[in-house]
C-alpha cells in the first residue's frame, strides 16, 4: 500500500519569496553609501551664502575680529592692495572674503587690512559665509598666477616672459627706486606706456641670457627718449653683445666689460640701479659719438 506524503507546511510568519527583500552585494552597499554621502555634501553646500556688500567700518572690523586662526600678515601684500585701492584699481572679482561655518575668517585678511588702512573706502566686497572649516587648508595652496602668466594670455611669448622684470626696473627708476612689491596693474601701466619700445629692444636682443633686466630697461628708456636714434641703439646693442672691433675708447667696450664682470656680484636693488645708470651713460655717449675712458653711473631724471 502506497502512503501519500503531504508537503511540508510553510510558516505563516514567513512571507512568500516574491516579497522578501534581497540583501545588497558589497559593491552595491559601497555605492549606496557613496550616494548618501554625496547627498549630505550637497545639502551642506546649501548653507554657503555669497553676499556682495559695500565696505564700511562695521563690516571690515567685524570680519577682522573673525581673523583668529590665519597665517602671518605680509606687509608688502597689504601695501600692494592699498596701492590698488588708492589708485582706483580695486575691482569686484570672483575671489571673495571667506568665512567658515564656525565664523572664522579663512581668506582675505590682507585685503581687509588694506581697506582698513585706507580709511574704510566704500568699495564692493564679495563675502562668502558658511564655508567648510577645511577650506582654509586649500586656500592659496596651488601656484599663484604670476604677472608673467597673466601677460602671456594677452601678449606674445617673448614680451610676456621678459617684460615684467623690465617694467619693474623702469617703474622703480621713475619713482626713486622704492623698495617693496609692485602691483600687477602698475607694471601693466608701464607696459602700456613703453610697449612699442619694449618690442623694438626685444627684437634686437641676440640672447636674453646676456643682458639682465636693468640693461634692457635702459635700452627701452633711451628708445623712448630718442625715437630718432633707433638705428644707433640697435647697433649699440649688437656691438656690446658680440664684442667685435671694439677698443678701450668706445662706450660699447666699457659696457660689455661691465656686463661680463658684474655677473659675479649680487647687490639687489643697488646693483640694479648701477646697471641701469651705467647703461644709460654708455648708450647716450655712443649715440652722441663720444669716446669714453671709464664707465660711471649716470643719474637719470
Amino acid at each position: 500500500m502506497k502512503i501519500k506524503t503531504c508537503p511540508t507546511p510553510t510558516s505563516r510568519n514567513t512571507p512568500p519569496s516574491w516579497i522578501q527583500p534581497s540583501l545588497p552585494t558589497p559593491s552595491e552597499k559601497h555605492e549606496l553609501i557613496k550616494k548618501i554621502k554625496l547627498k549630505e555634501d550637497k545639502m551642506k553646500t546649501f548653507n554657503v551664502k555669497p553676499i556682495i556688500q559695500t565696505a564700511n567700518r562695521e563690516i571690515i572690523d567685524s570680519l577682522l575680529a573673525m581673523n583668529t586662526n590665519n597665517r602671518p600678515v605680509k606687509d608688502t601684500v597689504v601695501k600692494a592692495y592699498m596701492q590698488d585701492i588708492q589708485d582706483g584699481r580695486w575691482f569686484l572679482t570672483n575671489q571673495g572674503i571667506g568665512v567658515d561655518e564656525n565664523g572664522v575668517l579663512v581668506d582675505g585678511q590682507h585685503r581687509l587690512l588694506a581697506i582698513k588702512n585706507c580709511g574704510y573706502p566704500s568699495i564692493p566686497l564679495l563675502i562668502v559665509y558658511g564655508l567648510d572649516r577645511k577650506a582654509q587648508e586649500v586656500v592659496d595652496q596651488h601656484t599663484k598666477r604670476s604677472v608673467r602668466d597673466i601677460w602671456r594670455i594677452a601678449l606674445n611669448a617673448s614680451v610676456a616672459y621678459q617684460a615684467p622684470a623690465v617694467c619693474s626696473v623702469i617703474y622703480r627708476q621713475k619713482n626713486a627706486w622704492p623698495a617693496g612689491a609692485i602691483s600687477a596693474q602698475r607694471l601693466k601701466d608701464v607696459l602700456d606706456e613703453y610697449y612699442e619700445q619694449i618690442e623694438f629692444v626685444f627684437d634686437n636682443i641676440p640672447n636674453f641670457k646676456f643682458f639682465a633686466a636693468p640693461y634692457l630697461s635702459a635700452f627701452v628708456t633711451v628708445a623712448k627718449q630718442r625715437p630718432d636714434q633707433l638705428d644707433k641703439i640697435s647697433d649699440f646693442i649688437k656691438k656690446v653683445f658680440y664684442g667685435e672691433n671694439l677698443n678701450k675708447k668706445m662706450p660699447e667696450f666699457h659696457l660689455r666689460n661691465f656686463v661680463i664682470t658684474s655677473t659675479k656680484f649680487s647687490g639687489g636693488a643697488t646693483l640694479q640701479q648701477e646697471r641701469f645708470e651705467k647703461t644709460i651713460r654708455a648708450l647716450t655717449a655712443s649715440i652722441n659719438g663720444q669716446e669714453m675712458g671709464c664707465l660711471r653711473s649716470a643719474k637719470v631724471s
